[in-house]
């Protein structure tokens, strides 16, 4: 499916082996501690956009791209054209890849070796013989269900983590799984190469939400009766796909008090001075 779709250009998807560890390189050297910090301003720029946005900009989810005189096909062009445009650069990459293969046959046997050595053999791991050319998925939802690690796995209770005070990456590097905080960030050589970058604009985000909205429900008309709707967080809350993003879904965000809602507006007319 990976060839197929990207040509086996996606890093995600593509199997271990030279040119992947060449693009794990990579990624790791754009995104290393030093790196990933000078990425703080401006995601604390987009942060402090989005704050003004909830506190100040309309309600309304389809008005954004409208207010920039763009209409609904305007928006599908746009998208379309993101995509295309990057699987047209990923094709032209694998066919300028084909003519050097071809040109140069000891850089490709040189490759087909390496991938011989570390791809045509079964693995047996304790008891199971893991047939080669198998892709092997970290089953994370089992971890983070395990009611032995993590006591009463279905209550949202992000307290347990409170005595966790390194980053996801130090903890994975730490040679006993069992002391990790989480494994959303995956596991061994896939550990997801942009952590620090995710955690920086996550607690970025969600400090400033926090501190400056209250995070409601929609409101409902129930028998002439205002009220806060119930919002569902059960299975079916969810889509069915390994990524389990929540279906779409309404909320409110109510300023706490005027004099936060000044400081988001004076954080923005600063932030667009700079």
């Amino acid at each position: 499916m990976s060839e197929l779709v990207v040509g086996g250009m996606r890093m995600v998807t593509m199997p271990y082996g030279p040119k992947w560890r060449r693009y794990r390189t990579f990624c790791h050297n754009l995104l290393t501690p030093k790196m990933t910090q000078s990425f703080v301003p401006t995601q604390t720029a987009e942060v402090g956009q989005m704050m003004y946005n909830l506190a100040f900009n309309t309600p309304n989810d389809m008005q954004s791209y409208k207010e920039h005189g763009l209409s609904d096909e305007d928006l599908a062009w746009l998208d379309a054209g993101r995509v295309e445009a990057g699987s047209q650069t990923s094709t032209v990459a694998m066919n300028n890849l084909m003519l050097y293969m071809a040109a140069t046959p000891q850089v490709q046997e040189r490759a087909h070796e390496e991938l011989m050595r570390v791809i045509d053999a079964d693995v047996t791991y304790k008891d199971m013989v893991i047939p080669k050319g198998t892709a092997i998925v970290c089953n994370t939802m089992a971890l983070h269900f395990d009611p032995v690690r993590f006591p009463e796995p279905f209550s949202f209770n992000p307290e347990r983590y409170l005595d966790y005070q390194k980053s996801a990456l130090e903890y994975a590097a730490m040679p006993d799984p069992y002391h990790r905080d989480h494994f959303n960030f995956g596991a061994g050589r896939r550990m997801c190469p942009g952590a620090r970058f995710a955690e920086n604009y996550l607690a970025l985000c969600l400090a400033n939400m926090v501190w400056a909205f209250k995070i409601k429900p929609p409101v409902v008309v129930i028998n002439g009766t205002r009220q806060d709707a119930r919002l569902d967080v059960s299975e079916d809350a969810f889509e069915p796909y390994p990524l389990r993003s929540a279906k779409p879904f309404k909320c409110r965000f109510e300023p706490r008090d005027e004099e936060r809602r000044d400081i988001i507006r004076r954080n923005w007319e600063n932030i667009e001075k700079e």
